[in-house]
């Protein structure tokens, strides 16, 4: 079978399972990959002779949703034969979205259909024959030049982007002429990428004044495509543009075409009176890792709008691994602006700050907004803060559950006896989410003092539970680097992974996938440590990595475990894990597209006679 959208692979588990509990998107990261056999979509062209135009029409579209390019010959095969119309164009919009043009020349077939009576027929063609790899831009020219219908002759022009660099830019004059604005501003981008563009640097710079703004965005759009002298006078120009949509995409195109000396306009652009400039400008800067750029973006920590200090918290992290930004981020730590300190607090904790661990613990009592003082306890967490007991503790019962939260995560790092009681206490907080990071924190200090917390966390699986399921696989994972391992926690771990514990109105049934996996995980970490474990974990293994029936895959009941593609890989790296060898990770499993015609059944060939 052959793979439509890029293989997905099982996430490997040992890098997250090291520092927080598994989640579901772990687990599913994402849409199962689509496969398609070939001999179900040559059977589906079989069905083009038995239906009308309506029905073809349906066919074709149906197998360009495969995205298979073993599709491309059927579609191709059907082109070749359909007279309908409405036929025809379909045909022609399903190849030109097949993710890869088909593999033999169809170059002649599609020209021959620029001449056809139907506007949808041309426009279709043009645009599938610009993405052939032996497309002539000049044939689309031409067909941009004497086709009567607007729409066709847009999509020509557009259609030659691609192939442009065999144009010449004298080649576009008259369609840069254009009455109609549209077909205007897409010759001028194509003419951004005409093989001899540099030659035309007067022309190309002229047209950043024209009175048309899509003229003026086009050059914008397409100034990463021109040669490195003319693109530097175009962005130079389009960055003073009067509409703010020119700025923006210029601040987009800087970083792409890069270049010291596009350094001062996009330190200009981050300063733009409109806030999308600024924005698109801030991301920019992380191509331009330096002091200027560190500068500006610590500046726009305190910008009046929430999407550019958002915009210049992430650039400042990107740009963390070129140029160090603690330092500079750390400038504004006691700035008035409380904005900044937020983005402050955020950064030094994500680029890990270290040196400036103290200078935060001491900002902490100075801060009153809730989102502020959340930052600074996350910071906290995040820089391993270990010092100050009292001041934490101080914040675990506040009013604001974000805050609570913030210095719940604070306290995985405390190893301390008032510590541990705060927890035990704030592990039935009214906020799940100063629930969840009570039980990490538990994990993180590892404790036997937490056992009989964790422990009653799993077994809150009856008919109101007190706890989620989230948080049961967070003390799945707590309970794992619990040390040591109390029998209790590590008997009902073995059920939570191979028994139905939750109770619902048809019966018992199986915890969700990255619980089971989470316990299976726990066991196999105290397995490790401790051979006591191992028979617990051997066991789990064993029956999470079993390959289910056909009957089971069917008829499996409530009360029965059949492993999914998921729980079975999770297994699979769990006893890597558990015989500490290395885990390469595996393609996730497929998902079949039922075509329209398909095969009712599959037919075997009978088996050669033996003489």
């Amino acid at each position: 079978m052959e793979t439509l959208i890029p293989a997905i692979l099982f996430t490997l588990l040992l890098p997250i399972w090291r520092e927080r509990p598994i989640t579901p998107v772990d687990l599913v990261p994402g849409p199962y990959p689509l496969h398609v056999e070939p001999a179900d979509i040559v059977f589906a062209g079989q069905g083009f002779a038995y239906a009308d135009d309506e029905v073809r029409t349906l066919f074709a579209q149906n197998l360009g949703k495969t995205q298979n390019s073993a599709a491309a010959a059927v579609l191709l095969e059907q082109l070749g034969r359909e007279k309908e119309v409405r036929a025809v164009a379909s045909l022609l919009k399903q190849l030109a979205n097949l993710p890869q043009p088909p593999g033999a020349s169809v170059e002649s077939t599609i020209l021959g259909f620029f001449g056809h009576e139907s506007e949808a027929v041309r426009l279709w063609a043009a645009y599938f024959y610009g993405q052939l790899p032996d497309a002539r831009a000049a044939e689309l020219i031409a067909l941009a030049h004497k086709d009567p219908s607007l729409p066709v002759r847009r999509h020509a022009v557009l259609a030659a982007t691609a192939p442009a660099v065999q144009l010449k830019f004298v080649e576009l004059d008259a369609l840069r002429k254009a009455d109609d604005t549209v077909l205007r501003s897409l010759a001028w981008g194509v003419s951004c990428c005409t093989g001899d563009a540099e030659e035309y640097a007067e022309p190309i710079v002229a047209a950043c004044s024209d009175p048309d703004i899509g003229v003026r965005y086009a050059l914008a759009d397409h100034a990463d495509a021109l040669p490195g002298a003319v693109a530097v006078p175009v962005i130079e120009r389009l960055a003073g543009d009067p509409h703010v949509s020119v700025r923006a995409r210029i601040a987009d195109k800087a970083a792409a075409v890069h270049g010291d000396n596009l350094l001062g306009i996009t330190l200009a652009l981050a300063v733009d009176t409109d806030y999308d400039v600024r924005r698109a400008a801030t991301a920019a800067l992380a191509a331009f890792p330096g002091q200027p750029a560190a500068e500006m973006l610590v500046q726009r920590f305190g910008d009046a709008h929430a999407f550019v200090r958002a915009e210049a918290e992430e650039s400042a992290v990107r740009m963390h691994a070129a140029f160090p930004m603690a330092d500079a981020a750390a400038t504004r730590l006691a700035d008035p602006d409380p904005n900044a300190r937020l983005c402050v607090f955020n950064v030094l904790g994500r680029v890990q700050g270290l040196a400036h661990t103290r200078a935060v613990a001491a900002q902490l009592p100075k801060e009153e907004r809730p989102e502020n003082l959340a930052a600074a306890l996350r910071a906290l967490a995040r820089l391993g803060y270990k010092e100050s007991v009292p001041l934490i503790l101080g914040y675990s019962d506040h009013a604001a559950a974000i805050v609570r939260e913030g210095a719940a995560m604070a306290m995985g790092n405390l190893d301390d006896a008032a510590v541990d009681e705060v927890l035990l206490k704030r592990v039935r907080d009214e906020s799940q989410p100063v629930r969840y990071a009570v039980i990490v924190s538990m994990g993180r200090l590892g404790k036997t003092v937490f056992s009989p917390t964790l422990l009653a966390i799993l077994m809150s699986t009856g008919q109101s539970p007190e706890f989620t399921s989230d948080q049961r696989a967070a003390a799945c994972w707590a309970a794992g680097r619990t040390v040591p391992l109390d029998r209790a926690l590590a008997d009902r771990l073995l059920a939570q992974a191979t028994t139905p514990v939750v109770w619902t109105p048809m019966g018992m049934v199986f915890e969700p996938d990255y619980i089971l996996a989470s316990a299976n995980w726990a066991l196999c970490e105290a397995a490790r440590r401790d051979a006591r474990w191992r028979p617990y974990a051997e066991n789990v293994i064993a029956r999470h990595s079993r390959e289910p029936t056909k009957e089971e895959m069917y008829m499996g009941g409530p009360g029965v475990l059949v492993p999914s593609a998921e729980l079975r890989d999770a297994a699979r790296q769990a006893q890597g894990f558990l015989d500490g060898k290395e885990v390469e990770a595996r393609e996730r499993p497929t998902r079949s597209m039922r075509l329209l015609y398909r095969p009712s059944r599959r037919v075997e060939e009978p088996a050669a006679a033996t003489p």
